[in-house]
């Protein structure tokens, strides 16, 4: 059978306090031990009981001196570093903990809002909200437009592909515009198009896209390299 889990408060009473005390001590005491050896460090312990003249001491008093005087050797700001006390533990943690209330509470929010939102869909209307309602969908399309501005910042500080990252394929040709005279720039006896792309742009007088793959479907000798 499973232990049931203590809860971390003050015992009130005397003798469950006073026996816990002694429990707890002793595998305190155990514990530090078998980190020492496990672990290769050095550690001490020192155990003030209001019921006892003499403080716990392990493992030892002279061990206990040189490693206090070893730390106050320690330079303050390295000593502070990882030190941490019940008030700066405390603090940590409700911080911790207020950040996970605070996530929970948009997330229910958001949920909220969003059911309140597929109501109105299926009443195709706003006539039924009071102020709150209305308040509460106007924070929802205000955290939507936060995500959506996030999405559109990262996406433009994404470097545009390059033609060489491009696999190849069939472009369909350029023709030359009716402007030129029928000119153009060609090469090997094939019409070059806009520079860096292969691409033949449908509002600039050549052939749009689904043009040339209708020729390519209604005349299966095209040569398209041609």
């Amino acid at each position: 059978m499973a232990r049931k889990k203590v809860k971390l408060m003050w015992i009130v009473n005397d003798a469950a306090r006073k026996a816990s005390l002694k429990k707890r001590r002793v595998g305190l005491l155990k514990k530090v031990s078998e980190l020492t050896i496990l672990c290769g460090i050095e550690a001490f312990v020192i155990i003030y009981s209001p019921d006892d003249p003499e403080p716990a001491i392990w493992p030892s008093l002279p061990d206990v001196q040189r490693l206090v005087t070893r730390f106050r050797n320690i330079p303050v700001m390295e000593r502070g570093k990882k030190m941490m006390n019940q008030e700066s533990y405390l603090k940590e943690r409700m911080g911790k903990l207020n950040d996970q209330s605070r996530k929970h509470l948009k997330k229910n929010r958001e949920l909220e809002m969003a059911d309140l939102m597929q109501q109105v869909y299926q009443d195709k209307g706003f006539d039924g909200l009071d102020q709150t309602q209305l308040c509460g969908l106007a924070w929802l399309v205000a955290e939507k437009m936060k995500d959506i501005r996030k999405r559109v910042e990262y996406f433009q500080q994404i470097p545009p592909l390059q033609d060489a990252s491009l696999p190849p394929g069939p472009f369909p040709p350029q023709y030359p515009n009716e402007d030129d005279g029928g000119g153009g720039d060609e090469t090997g006896g094939q019409v070059v198009g806009e520079p860096g792309d292969g691409r033949n742009n449908p509002t600039d007088g050549g052939v749009p896209w689904d043009q040339w793959f209708t020729d390519i479907i209604n005349n299966r000798e095209h040569n398209v390299a041609g």
